[in-house]
């Protein structure tokens, strides 16, 4: 029952992770399902969790609107790269669409031309919407086909993603997919179900050194693939 708990802690504590505006859209979603889980239960003293960083603090506030920019006509671009580098922003305006955002920090982000945005700075890249990305980690495993994909953090030793509006049988079906990957090695599963929530959890390792940790609770589901230690 503890671990159950602690898994379904975990999730809420990923929903509630600080970011721009569009994680606050999602976290509306989620409290409706979360809520009776978490009134007048003691959590103290959970498993050690590490919470990924979904940081913006370097975003200047171009993020928190639903204007696609490289949609903009010419006269309306040129103002807004204008009005941007009083801020410290170079703003550039890319042929695929997309709109590129460098602050003065030196931290990038990318609005691409569907209106989902990328974050990039010397800890890694930030990810909120879009789709599943290419890199070292997410070819470890096979690509998801479920729920919409909220966000992912790629660094040196690790990704982390989140969907949401996941189905736990399509979870379950994934991690068949994992485990024929060659995820077995020190393998542990959780599948239980308390209060009416079911909870399930897949960890293991492959061959190659990776870790792949597959999580899925009332709707939420998240897959973090690290480098061996």
């Amino acid at each position: 029952m503890k671990k159950l708990l602690t898994l379904i802690l975990a999730l809420i504590l990923l929903l509630m992770l600080p970011g721009c505006g569009l994680l606050g859209k999602i976290i509306s979603k989620a409290e409706s399902k979360v809520s009776e889980i978490v009134e007048n239960k003691d959590y103290s003293e959970p498993e050690e969790y590490s919470e990924p960083d979904f940081n913006s603090e370097t975003v200047s506030g171009y993020d928190g609107t639903d204007t696609i920019y490289g949609q903009m006509t010419a006269a309306e671009k040129a103002a807004f790269i204008a009005q941007a580098r009083l801020s410290g922003t170079e703003v550039t305006f890319n042929a695929d669409g997309s709109t590129t955002f460098v602050g003065d920090d030196g931290s990038v982000m990318t609005q691409n031309a569907d209106g989902t945005w990328v974050y990039a700075d010397e800890d890694g890249m930030t990810q909120f919407g879009g789709q599943w990305p290419d890199n070292e980690f997410t070819r470890q495993v096979p690509k998801p086909d479920f729920g919409e994909l909220l966000g992912a953090v790629t660094s040196e030793e690790s990704f982390y993603v989140m969907f949401m509006d996941t189905e736990l049988d399509e979870v379950r079906a994934y991690i068949e997919t994992v485990k024929a990957k060659g995820f077995t090695i020190n393998a542990e599963t959780t599948d239980e179900t308390a209060m009416g929530v079911t909870a399930l959890s897949y960890i293991a390792e492959n061959s190659a050194g990776y870790k792949v940790e597959i999580t899925s609770v009332v709707g939420m589901n998240s897959i973090t693939i690290s480098k061996g230690e």
